[in-house]
């Protein structure tokens, strides 16, 4: 990942047609799901955190061209090489927000009690190696990790209209005291 933000700092794809989306473009789509008023709390917090996001800077340190599914079923390694497959997410974004998502799904293979720290650690050891982050960015993983997850929330409970027993097991696993844990969210916005 950290070599592929490396090549990608400062990558701007010309052609409007083929052009990836900015992150926001999914963000929104994601915002103007209506939920029932029982979601009121997820509904409001979601949009807080939009708006905490959309006011972080874009520096060409920081921000640009990102896979945005980043996780153990999207990569393959033979001997000492990685392939990278399923681009259809990608776009504009953060680099904090690719490795986020990577953090997120690590903490969803792990158990509900992973600690995103047991992954992020040895991660970013082998993310620096390639790519240069301020630590200031860092500090944003948290705010998209939570994005990622509230964003999933929000997308399933649409899907099933609050039936979660109607989802497959993965989702009805997902969904299973999730809305708690994102209320008990600490994070300050």
């Amino acid at each position: 990942m950290g070599r592929m933000h490396g090549i990608a700092k400062g990558y701007i794809h010309l052609d409007l047609v083929t052009r990836r989306p900015d992150w926001s473009d999914e963000a929104e789509k994601v915002r103007r799901i209506a939920l029932p008023p029982s979601e009121k709390e997820i509904t409001l917090g979601y949009q807080a955190l939009l708006h905490y996001i959309s006011e972080l800077p874009i520096a060409e340190d920081a921000y640009g061209l990102i896979h945005a599914d980043f996780h153990y079923g999207n990569f393959f390694v033979h001997e000492d090489s990685l392939c990278l497959i399923d681009f259809d997410a990608s776009r504009y974004s953060w680099f904090v927000d690719d490795i986020a998502v990577a953090a997120f799904f690590s903490g969803l293979t792990e158990g509900a009690g992973a600690l995103p720290d047991q992954f992020l650690i040895p991660f970013l050891e082998g993310y620096r190696l390639e790519h240069h982050l301020e630590e200031k960015w860092l500090r944003e993983i948290p705010y998209f990790m939570k994005l990622r997850e509230m964003g999933r929330y929000i997308k399933l409970f649409h899907a099933c209209g609050g039936a979660f027993d109607k989802l497959h097991p993965w989702g009805q696993w997902y969904m299973k005291g999730r809305k708690e844990k994102i209320l008990q969210s600490d994070l300050p916005l």
